[in-house]
C-alpha cells in the first residue's frame, strides 16, 4: 500500500512585506501660486488597484516656512487619514510623514487636501504623472474661507493640479496561487530549497 502525503506550499516573499512606499504623483513645470486667505486645496484621484496609503505629504517649492495640515477623504467625505507636515528647508520635492496605514479599494474616488494660508506657496498647472495604481482626476479646493482642514470638493479651472498635497503607498499584492504538491512515502523530506 502506498501512502501519499499532500503538502501545501505557499511562497511568501518577505521583501514584499516591507516594500518601499511608492509616490502617488510626480510633477514638473507649473507655476507658483499663493493666496491672501486660508482654505484647503488639493487633488482628486481614483485607484486602479487596491493600495495601502503609508505617508501623507506636501510639495515644497522653496522650503516650508511653517507646518501644514494634510488630509485624505473618501468620496463620502469621511476623513481617512491626516498629518501635520513640519517646516523644512528642503526644496523642489514632496515632504512626507508616516501615517497609520489606510487601505483603499480599487475603483474608488478620493480627495487629498492641504490647509494653506497667506504664507503658503504651491505648484499650480503642473504636469502630473501618476503611479500606475492611481489616476490623477483633477485639482480641487474648498471655496469657503476656513481656518481648519476641510474636504476639498470643488473642481479647479480646467481641473488644474494643485500641489500641495500628495501621498505614498504600497501596492496590495494580488493573492498568490497555492500549489499542491503530492509526495509519496519516499519523498517525505523537504529541504529549504523547496520552500523558497
Amino acid at each position: 500500500m502506498r501512502v501519499r502525503l499532500a503538502v501545501l506550499v505557499c511562497a511568501v516573499s518577505l521583501g514584499s512585506l516591507a516594500a518601499d512606499p511608492i509616490p502617488a504623483f510626480s510633477v514638473s513645470g507649473g507655476s507658483t501660486d499663493s493666496t491672501l486667505s486660508q482654505y484647503t486645496i488639493g487633488d482628486r484621484f481614483s485607484t486602479t488597484q487596491a493600495i495601502t496609503v503609508t505617508d501623507l505629504g506636501v510639495y515644497s517649492i522653496s522650503g516650508l516656512a511653517q507646518a501644514y495640515q494634510v488630509g485624505l477623504w473618501n468620496s463620502s467625505g469621511e476623513l481617512l487619514a491626516s498629518a501635520t507636515i513640519p517646516s523644512t528647508v528642503e526644496a523642489g520635492q514632496f515632504i512626507y510623514v508616516p501615517v497609520t496605514p489606510v487601505s483603499l479599494l480599487a475603483g474608488q474616488n478620493f480627495q487629498i487636501g492641504e490647509l494653506i494660508n497667506s504664507t503658503a506657496t504651491w505648484l499650480a498647472f503642473a504636469a502630473v504623472t501618476s503611479a500606475p495604481q492611481v489616476t490623477f482626476d483633477g485639482g480641487v479646493f474648498d471655496s469657503a474661507i476656513n481656518s481648519t482642514l476641510t474636504n476639498p470638493t470643488k473642481g479647479t479651472v480646467a481641473g488644474a493640479a494643485e500641489f500641495g498635497p500628495s501621498f505614498e503607498f504600497t501596492a496590495v499584492p494580488e493573492p498568490s496561487r497555492m500549489t499542491w504538491t503530492k509526495l509519496d512515502r519516499k519523498s517525505t523530506r523537504l529541504n529549504s530549497s523547496h520552500l523558497g
